[in-house]
């Protein structure tokens, strides 16, 4: 029985060696190629990081491009208002430049006024069409390549954007101001008295 046990004893230790060192060997070559599985991922990752970061920069392209279309888009109905706005007192300006002329009023200040405001009217469309020109020409620029670039076309369209800005106020002042005085001066005019006279 003793030594039923220890031919038992010595085959399973054999079995046992056998089995760790098959292992063993099997390791020593694989171990390279899990090293290149490790690189492989790790590039993998990388290019996965830097494909991530150029959607960013393709998505914040294309949102800063959509948010220049809206403003254009936004800025051309805001000066097709105003346009519209003063071409009204224009018109209304002219019919009633023509019923009071009719009737005798001396109506050459007003006149004058009115020409001074299409003065205005040509200043206002050049400094709008140097603000849109501003713009697109922010658009322009490669997004993340233009190193500042697309920042100073920026603020050359908001300083553009205030001189349009500052003309319209100047315009919306100027018939305040200086055409609704002139009709208020008018109404004190009595062309009957000075044609009797």
């Amino acid at each position: 029985m003793k030594i039923q046990q220890i031919t038992t004893t010595s085959v399973i230790s054999v079995l046992m060696l056998l089995n760790i060192a098959t292992p063993t060997f099997a390791l020593s070559p694989s171990a390279a190629s899990l090293q290149e599985k490790v690189r492989e991922r790790q590039e993998l990752r990388q290019e996965r990081v830097e494909n991530r970061a150029e959607n960013k920069v393709e998505k914040r392209c294309d949102i800063v491009n959509n948010r220049i279309d809206a403003l254009i888009s936004r800025y051309e109905t805001n000066y097709q208002d105003v346009e519209t706005r003063m071409t009204k007192v224009t018109e209304k300006t002219n019919e009633l430049i023509k019923r009071l002329k009719a009737k005798g009023y001396d109506v050459s200040k007003l006149q004058s006024n009115l020409a001074t405001l299409e003065e205005m009217k040509d200043t206002r469309r050049s400094l709008y069409t140097a603000f849109i020109t501003e713009l697109k020409e922010a658009k322009k620029y490669d997004c993340g390549d233009s190193k500042g670039a697309f920042k100073e076309a920026m603020n050359r369209s908001r300083t553009a954007l205030a001189k349009w800005r500052d003309q319209i106020k100047t315009n919306r002042d100027y018939v305040k101001n200086t055409i609704s005085y002139d009709l208020k001066a008018l109404k004190e005019q009595n062309p009957n008295k000075s044609t009797t006279e």
